[in-house]
């Protein structure tokens, strides 16, 4: 299961960043790569457990130095992040991801959803925004003294 998912907002709140050239630069790519970190370690702890396979998979992917893309490997990844059968429950903003895993309806296994991708980005994205705009806050104090 690969979490291409998107954090709004962070377009406009980065876009601030660019007045302060490279070491803008540098902050948005440190709390980036920091967060991406972060997100991977919290659903490594909320995936669930039985052999600890599921966990192992979660690995996160550099695409540049703004952009992670946070993978889980396990080909059950997805059944367990959204459940199965009667009781899939997918998250808004995430069904064009979860219907690349949808069955093809020949044998209904109802497994109960067990998130641990969604509500790791949810933490995630918070402390985003949060960091970034304390960096921003920072900059702004360092550049434009008086």
């Amino acid at each position: 299961m690969k979490l291409n998912a998107k954090i709004l907002g962070i377009k406009q709140l980065t876009r601030k960043f660019d007045s302060f050239k490279q070491e803008g630069l540098v902050k948005v790519a440190g709390i980036t790569r920091a967060v991406a970190g972060d997100i991977e370690a919290e659903a490594k702890i909320l995936a669930p457990k039985d052999t600890g396979k599921l966990a192992q998979g979660i690995k996160t992917e550099p695409i540049d130095e703004l952009t992670y893309r946070i993978l889980a490997t396990e080909v059950y990844s997805a059944f367990m992040e959204f459940g199965t059968g009667g009781l899939v429950d997918i998250p808004k903003g995430w069904e064009a991801l979860a219907s690349q895993f949808k069955g093809e309806g020949k044998k209904q296994i109802n497994l109960s959803p067990q998130p641990f991708m969604y509500p790791a980005f949810k933490k995630g994205e918070k402390l985003y925004h949060r960091d970034l705009k304390r960096a921003l806050l920072l900059l702004n104090k360092k550049y434009n003294k008086k």
